[in-house]
């Protein structure tokens, strides 16, 4: 059972709606496992939305259960729900805010525009390496759009093994 809620994703520095970013969310839950044993997760759930021209998106939300959501459009940083790319590394407090960020009605994503000089290859490992791989379900139209990510990354390990 589950109810849609609607939200943005703006631009963090101009507030103007972003558009065409795809939205990817895996809903999983954790099973029981005997004491001292990893805790396994099963997905239930795998969904993805384009932004509109409002910036605005509709998903839906399990009331049970956990979330994981990785969001990209290709200019911006990629954003994820449970870590923070910062390419002068990783802020601990923003980290432990995101990990409990709640899928709610109204909510709101700040996506981060690429500057001059950003990090290109540390990106395409951060949206392979941690993004992709938490997201690991059926997600065409995230993967879609972060192929040139993807040959970014593998670009760089062909070229670091071959040397």
């Amino acid at each position: 059972m589950h109810y849609n809620i609607k939200g943005s994703v703006i631009d963090a520095q101009t507030k103007k709606p972003v558009v065409g970013a795809v939205i990817a969310v895996k809903w999983f839950r954790y099973k029981l496992a005997p004491i001292g044993l990893p805790t396994p997760k099963e997905r239930y759930g795998t969904t993805e939305e384009i932004t509109d021209s409002q910036g605005s998106f509709k998903i839906p939300n399990y009331p049970f259960g956990s979330h994981f959501i990785g969001i990209y459009k290709k200019g911006y940083v990629c954003w994820s729900s449970d870590s923070v790319f910062n390419p002068h590394g990783k802020d601990e407090d923003e980290m432990i805010v995101r990990r409990w960020l709640d899928v709610k009605h109204g909510m709101v994503i700040k996506l981060e525009p690429k500057t001059e000089g950003f990090p290109e290859v540390e990106h395409a490992s951060f949206v392979c390496m941690d993004v992709d791989i938490k997201l690991s379900s059926p997600t065409p139209m995230f993967d879609k759009v972060t192929q040139e990510e993807s040959e970014t990354y593998e670009n760089y390990i062909y070229k670091r093994n071959t040397k």
